[in-house]
């Protein structure tokens, strides 16, 4: 890493106290067509998911970049948390960047993990949809991308008696709403 600059070095109008401005820059390039940036970033300790993001939010508004691909090489040695503790951050993370993938509906979920696979218990309807626009896939990528770890992900709907009876009040709630719109 000595030929390589940190963030800091290069992006020197980035005003941030996070782990974030400590790691080295291995590859940039933009893809013009796409409007879609890919960097790849070298460090030796685990970069909260919420710097990562402040720091994509800084390069779209700094250079007007549509979508932002960021890619962590970890040095080996360094402490990376558990995909299951990251669990709700990555769902933000791809929630501000993905928001038409609807992976908020991941949230409420729970998760189980056996060798690389991600068992996702969701506790509402809507894991088909997930599948269908391809959430499961993005996740990987994401975790992929931010983690360094690849893994599997398997989406499952375990909806309890208590779950299903409060997405009953809120199809209630829904039918209401239209209702009193229509008059």
């Amino acid at each position: 890493m000595e030929n390589l600059k940190k963030i800091k070095e290069i992006f020197s109008d980035y005003k941030n106290n996070s782990q974030m401005q400590e790691c080295y820059i291995s590859k940039i390039g933009i893809n013009k067509k796409t409007n879609k940036l890919t960097i790849i970033l070298n460090t030796d300790k685990f970069v909260q998911i919420k710097d990562m993001w402040d720091f994509e939010k800084y390069l779209m508004e700094r250079f007007q970049i549509k979508d932002i691909e960021m890619i962590f090489n970890y040095e080996d040695g360094t402490k990376i948390p558990e995909v299951k503790d990251e669990w709700k951050n990555i769902i933000c993370y791809m929630a501000h960047k993905h928001p038409l993938m609807k992976p908020i509906l991941l949230m409420k979920s729970t998760i189980e993990i056996e060798n690389n696979n991600i068992n996702v218990k969701m506790h509402i309807k809507g894991a088909d949809f997930l599948r269908t626009r391809k959430t499961d896939k993005q996740v990987e990528i994401t975790i992929k991308n931010l983690i360094g770890k690849e893994y599997k992900i398997n989406l499952e709907e375990q909806i309890s008696k208590e779950d299903e009876s409060f997405e009953d009040v809120i199809a209630d709630l829904e039918q209401s709403r239209v209702t009193i719109e229509k008059e």
